[in-house]
């Protein structure tokens, strides 16, 4: 009965593991990184007005707004500089 519960148990904390790696955008060390005014400016080429940036997580976090006005945080890649999620605020 116990062998089971245990697979179970197992199986549910196996599977939130890649779940929990996908929530940093870089495992590289900050002396790779692109400075945070990179991140401003490719959200600007993307059609954003950015107001605040910051690290979240190993990524970039810019605090912006679209062309309605719509709030958004934007997670960048910091090596890269790719989109790796837009959150509408």
């Amino acid at each position: 009965m116990r062998l089971p519960i245990m697979l179970a148990i197992v199986l549910v904390f196996s599977s939130t593991i890649p779940a929990l790696a996908e929530s940093s955008c870089t495992t590289a060390p900050k002396a790779e990184w692109k400075p945070s005014a990179a991140a401003i400016e490719k959200a600007s080429s993307l059609g954003y007005t950015a107001s605040k940036v910051k690290e979240e997580d190993a990524c970039w976090e810019v605090y912006a707004k679209n062309a309605k006005g719509e709030k958004y945080e934007l997670l960048f890649n910091p090596v890269t500089l790719d989109l790796v999620r837009a959150k509408a605020d």
